[in-house]
C-alpha cells in the first residue's frame, strides 16, 4: 500500500514524523509521497525522503501561496532531479477563497511554469483544484483549458467536481484522488460509481 499524499514535511509534524512513519508500515502502508507546497516544504519533503528509504517527495508551489514567495523554476528545478523526487506538485488553482482576477492569473502563471517543469524532468504532477464557493466547477474548468496540460500525466488530488468533468481527466490519463470527503458529500456517489469502472481510481490510506 501507498500513500501518496501526505506532510510529514509539515511543522505539525515535527515531532512525531518517526513516530507516523512507524505507525504506517505497521498498518501496511510501504511507501510515503511527501508532498511539497512551497520551496521550503518541497526541500523538507526531499529531506525526509533521504533520510528514511520508504519515503519520497515532490516539489512544487501550492496555489494559495504563488503570492508568499517570488518563484525562482530554477530553484525548484534543481532540487526536482534529487533521486528521491518523483512528482511536482502540489500545483493548480485554488478560487475558493479568492475573487480577485489578478492572483488568479498568477496562480495559472505559476501553474504553467511547473507544468513545464515536469515535462523538462519527465515527471508525473500533483494537481490540486478548488473552485469558488459559487461556481465550484470554475477552476476545474480554467486547468483543463491550459494547454501545458497535454501529454502530462498524474493524479487530481481530493476531486469534488461532477463526473462530466472527473471523465475529462480521466481521458487524459489522469488518476482521481478521492478522500474522507466521499463519506459526507453524496454529490460525489456518482463520480466514485462510475470512476470505478476506469481503472484510473485511487482512495486514501488513511
Amino acid at each position: 500500500m501507498i500513500d501518496t499524499h501526505a506532510h510529514l514535511n509539515f511543522s505539525d509534524f515535527e515531532k512525531d514524523y518517526t513516530e507516523v512513519i512507524k505507525r504506517s508500515q505497521q498498518e501496511g502502508v510501504e511507501k510515503i509521497i511527501n508532498v511539497g507546497t512551497k520551496f521550503d516544504t518541497s526541500k523538507k519533503a526531499i529531506e525526509l525522503a533521504n533520510k528514511f528509504s520508504c519515503l519520497y517527495a515532490s516539489v512544487g508551489l501550492h496555489p494559495i501561496y504563488v503570492l508568499d514567495e517570488k518563484i525562482d523554476i530554477k530553484e525548484y528545478q534543481e532540487i526536482a532531479k534529487d533521486k528521491k523526487v518523483v512528482a511536482i506538485g502540489e500545483i493548480g488553482l485554488d478560487y475558493y477563497h479568492q475573487e480577485d482576477k489578478e492572483i488568479k492569473d498568477k496562480q495559472k502563471e505559476a501553474f504553467s511554469l511547473f507544468l513545464n517543469l515536469a515535462k523538462k524532468e519527465s515527471l508525473p504532477v500533483i494537481l490540486h483544484c478548488r473552485g469558488s464557493k459559487d461556481k465550484p466547477a470554475d477552476a476545474y474548468q480554467d486547468i483543463l483549458k491550459i494547454k501545458e496540460l497535454n501529454k502530462i500525466r498524474g493524479v487530481i488530488h481530493c476531486f469534488t467536481a461532477n463526473w462530466q468533468i472527473a471523465k475529462r481527466f480521466l481521458e487524459k490519463d489522469f488518476f482521481i484522488g478521492f478522500t474522507g470527503i466521499i463519506t459526507f458529500a453524496s454529490e460525489l456517489n456518482e463520480v466514485v460509481r462510475k470512476a470505478v469502472s476506469y481503472t484510473h481510481l485511487t482512495l486514501p490510506t488513511n
